[in-house]
């Protein structure tokens, strides 16, 4: 649904936007939306995962908008495109980016070679006889901090 402005002939729509999930994604979809012709503003909102939109009908249609924003890898709802002064509703959108094998692949890199930056530090500081027993005594630690590594880097 859109609205219409009979002043300047511009319209807004308001679109649902899955798969956002920081400032760099915000900024990747105002980018794909300002350079179509037709376009005059957008305003992409990371917390509500929404885009405003006020473009020239006549130059630009909706499914050139959605086809923009899907081109970029995001995805968007069709059924919930609507007017910017609709009720605001909550959505749970899907997160795709934990889907990524090579998100898995880079955590579980960072967790090896965290356990190998310990090895390697105490045996470089004694030798591998004593970077082998300071493993086996604090590999509890070490392995909390490897993981907690590893799950950040997949996450981001």
């Amino acid at each position: 649904m859109e609205k219409k402005d009979n002043t300047n002939r511009h319209s807004t729509v308001t679109l649902d936007i899955a798969g956002m999930h920081c400032e760099s994604c915000v900024g990747r979809v105002e980018t794909a939306l300002l350079r179509l012709a037709g376009v005059v503003g957008a305003e992409v909102d990371l917390a509500d995962h929404k885009a405003k939109i006020t473009y020239d009908p006549e130059r630009v249609g909706i499914d050139d908008l959605t086809a923009s924003v899907v081109a970029e890898g995001y995805f968007i709802d069709k059924d919930k495109i609507r007017d910017f002064k609709s009720k605001m509703e909550c959505w749970g959108q899907t997160f795709n980016g934990f889907s990524r094998p090579r998100s898995y692949l880079f955590g579980a890199l960072a967790s090896i070679a965290i356990v190998g930056v310990y090895l390697g530090m105490n045996t470089l500081t004694a030798d591998w006889y004593f970077a082998r027993v300071q493993f086996s005594e604090y590999k509890w630690w070490v392995i909390i901090l490897a993981l907690g590594l590893g799950v950040q880097v997949t996450l981001f």
